[in-house]
């Protein structure tokens, strides 16, 4: 069991859907409900009585009183602590760019199948962990916390350990140098055959290389 717990507060006007999400956040290791809003009216009040308890919002787009986003950019005026996630089923590219100018941790569209609100919940976890026990970070950690870097995609560590004159284009299989080389050989023979002179490859490479 996790021994910090982070406090929810899920606003979300249909009884129903907002009781499938206090299911999975009890059944996740962590996390408990603060409290549960119907509307943007319970949810300021929820916030101004319990905000030193609520670490994430779960917040629908379509609300009764409020539209969601508005709300959003409220609670990001009032309190800074506080992550959001947008659990909705607003699927326009308006609502979704505007969320996340809005600074979101995530944006789920409903309906939310389980595995997916708990990889949401597992990576806020993870990384409120890290960066409660960090005074400063490296641009490799911060990559690997905002799982901004794919596994196919080298590190920068990775890079510093490449020759000197050498990319990651370069040194990719069939790529880089040799691949540059076999494809200019290819153009020379049909340059020569139509009367045009050939690169010199030699200073060609040779500037790539320094």
């Amino acid at each position: 069991m996790s021994a910090t717990q982070y406090g929810i507060l899920v606003v979300e006007d249909d009884f129903r859907i907002a009781d499938i999400h206090r299911a999975f956040i009890e059944q996740s290791d962590g996390f408990y409900v603060v409290g549960m809003a119907r509307n943007g009216s319970e949810a300021k009040a929820l916030m101004a009585q319990h905000a030193a308890e609520i670490q994430l919002i779960l917040l629908d787009a379509y609300l009764p009183d409020v539209e969601g986003l508005e709300l959003l950019w409220a609670i990001r005026r009032d309190y800074v602590h506080v992550d959001i996630v947008m659990a909705t089923a607003a699927k326009e590219v308006e609502t979704i760019s505007e969320a996340l100018r809005g600074g979101v941790f995530d944006y789920l569209i409903k309906p939310i199948e389980a595995a997916r609100m708990n990889q949401m919940l597992t990576r806020f976890r993870l990384e409120r962990e890290v960066l409660a026990n960090r005074a400063e970070m490296s641009q490799d950690e911060l990559d690997h916390v905002l799982a901004r870097v794919t596994p196919s995609e080298p590190t920068r560590s990775d890079r510093r350990a490449l020759p000197k004159g050498i990319d990651r284009l370069t040194a990719a299989p069939g790529g880089g140098c040799a691949g540059c080389r076999a494809r200019l050989a290819h153009r020379d023979a049909g340059s020569t055959h139509h009367g045009r002179q050939p690169l010199n490859h030699a200073a060609l490479f040779g500037v790539f290389s320094r």
